[in-house]
């Protein structure tokens, strides 16, 4: 048996792979704010920035995270290369906290891309309202077709063989 909502069920599907979509775009975006890469054969930032990643690996933790968070020259070292050569680790000292990496990150980009940082989080509250709105217009349609799970929706909409 087919039920009548597989227009409105579609087009949902459609806008939640396109916010799907949004949400990776706005995840790329931030990744992509970072140091850039050393020219290939600058031999001299290279071991410029071994040594800053040398005093920082040497440095007491406290030190090392003060150091990576506020001087972009050892933040620039720190994350251009694996954290392990750095000292820093790259895993949250507890589970849902930021890594020390990440901490890096954060304050290296918030002082270096503080305007597209902005950008980003506008949109991730824009697409936190249209999780929201996507959650709101799924529930209404199930509610219309019998308060059917979603789940149940998509078995009764496929095809029968018969």
């Amino acid at each position: 048996m087919a039920i009548g909502i597989g227009g409105p069920w579609d087009h949902l599907g459609q806008l939640r792979t396109k916010a799907a979509t949004m949400h990776a775009e706005i995840k790329t975006s931030r990744a992509k704010l970072g140091p850039k890469s050393l020219e290939p054969g600058d031999l001299v930032g290279a071991l410029q920035n071994s040594e800053l990643r040398s005093a920082l690996r040497a440095a007491k933790r406290a030190d090392r995270l003060r150091l990576a968070q506020t001087d972009d020259t050892f933040a620039e070292a720190a994350l251009l290369a694996h954290p392990a050569l750095s000292g820093l680790s790259a895993e949250p000292a507890d589970a849902g906290q930021p890594s020390e990496v990440d901490m890096a990150r954060s304050a290296y980009q918030q002082r270096n891309f503080a305007q597209q940082i902005a950008g980003l989080e506008l949109r991730e509250k824009t697409m936190e309202a249209v999780d929201v709105a996507l959650k709101a217009a799924a529930d209404a349609i199930r509610q219309e077709a019998g308060g059917l799970s979603e789940a149940e929706v998509e078995r009764l909409r496929e095809p029968k063989n018969d």
